[in-house]
């Protein structure tokens, strides 16, 4: 059996190994996530391919440090391929993230053909270095060969300014070159405030800083500024913050639900694996002439004790303490939109959970005071407004019936009082005269009745109602031809008593049509017609007058668009046909089932 060789660089890489596993899982149920909606699968698959080829190539890091000698010469040859896959699985993520719209084909073809010449020639190359191995013979890696990688590097920065001065050019819209601009000046102005797409474009390039910062620890560790140790150390904290840092900013900038406890438990774990890893090169620093794996394998078992109890226990102290509280104060400001101004929330702990959820019910008792109390101040007015509504309209009623009194029958009869008085002496001088005054004295008294009787049913609404509609059309054009110089023709073809609110309709729109006719018409002939059932009726009202434009009138009258009003909301169908000089002729038709 194969026995593994601990010290501080073996721990590290099996620290960034679980860090990059861990990682690899979550990426990989973001994958999932995807093909079941079919939304951002390439940008996830991506995903999941850099972080599962570093998950690979950290393994045989770790491999080739913690095996025995003629075993670890194996692993190392790959290390580069998968960093490689690594590598170019970022530069596509960073390629299609958030991309609105499909590049042109011959960039995609360039990229995809220099990262398969890369690959390429990383696998050519661990391949010949193993059968040279198989023959006992052990070469290292050209130095040129480590030259595509921070090309591969330098092209993710290049990619994701190239698509950030887009974003800014878009979202400013300006153009190339003052693009360009603003998009070095918010690179280096980190709180410049930015748009959804450019914030998270930016915050992608702030995390691949991060691997130039292990690139410039490996050069001074080269040059012997510093030992060799410390510079594995911080290449360790550089990886793991990396990691932590990139699946952060990924998190924050996706529209997909992310969970915060996710994110608490990531930086803790990341913490406290930077803290242990630490711990192992001061330890090694101290027993230098121990057994290692006496000295680091508690320190491994120790490691994953700790990253399962992270894994299991802070979760769950997160739910109880934070989720738990949180959601059931979610809830309270769901009922509380939801028109719910008794909810109230259970305070759990008294810590600064514990003040949101006793502000809230503070706030929720406040809004709930003011709302009831908003709730009878508009009760109280518009009570008020519907008295002084309700004493408007009487007010209006009594003056109109005053007009009319004025204007109608006391006209008439102060007429017929006249007549009355100078009657004996016309009898006496003339019977033949005073037998013609009589007669006009009758008229005037049948014309007063006649007024009297249409002032009676204004006063008395249902009047209006427990008649025929025929008789109330005769009264309205007895009314009529007393105030105008006019002739009017009533025909009824079938009478009946229609549905109150449509006898009522009815009657309104006579009677306002006959008042237009006496006032504006200047007519001599008036004709009605009306033809009735329980179900259906028409009336048709025309005149000789001097008509008018419809569009204009409708468009002018308000005496018209009530009248149109009126019949729609009957369900009727009121037809105006109208010329200049020619006269006008209204036409109301209502039918039951037309109406609904």
């Amino acid at each position: 059996m194969l026995q593994l060789f601990w010290t501080p660089l073996a721990i590290n890489f099996f620290i960034e190994l679980l860090m990059v596993s861990l990682l690899t899982g979550y990426f990989a149920v973001r994958l999932a996530n995807a093909l079941r909606t079919w939304v951002n699968v390439k940008v996830a698959f991506f995903l999941l391919l850099t972080f599962a080829s570093a998950s690979c190539g950290t393994l045989l890091q770790f491999l080739g440090i913690a095996l025995p000698p003629d075993y670890a010469e194996f692993a190392l040859p790959f290390v580069s391929v998968f960093g490689a896959l690594a590598m170019s699985g970022f530069l596509l993520f960073a390629f299609y993230f958030q991309r609105q719209f499909r590049p042109k084909w011959w960039v995609e073809a360039t990229i995809l053909a220099g990262i398969c010449l890369i690959i390429g020639i990383e696998s050519f190359v661990a391949m010949q270095r193993i059968a040279l191995l198989s023959q006992g013979i052990v070469e290292y890696r050209d130095h040129w060969l480590s030259i595509p990688f921070p090309l591969e590097f330098f092209a993710v920065h290049a990619i994701l300014l190239f698509r950030l001065v887009d974003a800014m050019g878009q979202e400013q819209n300006s153009r190339c070159y003052h693009a360009v601009w603003l998009a070095i000046q918010s690179l280096l102005m980190p709180s410049t405030q930015l748009a959804t797409q450019a914030a998270a474009l930016r915050a992608f390039f702030y995390v691949t800083v991060l691997p130039a910062a292990i690139g410039i620890v490996l050069i001074v560790r080269g040059l012997g500024w510093i030992d060799w140790s410390l510079a594995e150390l911080l290449n360790c904290w550089l990886a793991l913050l990396t990691y932590v840092a990139f699946t952060l900013v990924y998190i924050n900038h996706t529209p997909e639900y992310s969970s915060f406890q996710f994110k608490l438990v990531g930086v803790t774990l990341a913490a406290v694996l930077s803290i242990l890893s630490g711990i192992a090169w001061i330890i090694g620093s101290v027993y230098t002439g121990a057994d290692p794996n006496r000295i680091y394998q508690p320190i491994v078992v120790f490691i994953l004790v700790s990253t399962f109890a992270i894994l299991l226990i802070l979760p769950r102290f997160f739910h109880v303490s934070l989720n738990r509280p949180l959601q059931a104060m979610l809830h309270g400001v769901r009922e509380i939109q939801a028109g719910n101004l008794t909810t109230s929330i259970k305070v759990p702990y008294h810590d600064e959970i514990g003040f949101l959820a006793t502000s809230f019910n503070e706030m929720a008792a406040t809004q709930r005071d003011l709302v009831q109390h908003l709730e009878e101040r508009v009760a109280e007015r518009t009570a008020e407004v519907a008295s002084y509504a309700a004493e408007n309209a009487r007010m209006e009623e009594r003056n109109r019936l005053s007009r009319d009194l004025h204007d109608a029958v006391s006209q008439t009869l102060f007429s017929a009082s006249l007549m009355a008085d100078t009657l004996p002496l016309v009898w006496q001088q003339n019977p033949q005269q005073g037998q013609q005054v009589l007669d006009e004295l009758r008229q005037l008294n049948q014309n007063a009745l006649a007024e009297m009787r249409i002032l009676l049913l204004e006063l008395r609404p249902s009047a209006l109602i427990d008649k025929p509609f025929g008789e109330l059309l005769q009264q309205l054009s007895t009314r009529v031809g007393v105030h105008a110089p006019l002739t009017v023709k009533l025909e009824i073809e079938q009478d009946c008593i229609l549905p109150p609110e449509v006898q009522t309709t009815f009657y309104r729109i006579a009677q306002e049509s006959l008042n237009n006719i006496s006032k504006h018409a200047g007519a001599t002939l008036v004709s009605l017609y009306f033809e009735g059932m329980s179900a259906q009726a028409i009336l048709t009202i025309s005149d000789d007058g001097c008509g008018f434009h419809p569009q204009q009138g409708l468009a002018g009258h308000l005496g018209l668009d009530i009248m149109r009003e009126r019949a729609i909301n009957i369900g009727a169908t009121l037809e105006i046909e109208a010329q200049p000089e020619h006269g006008t002729t209204i036409t109301l038709i209502w039918n039951q089932a037309d109406a609904g």
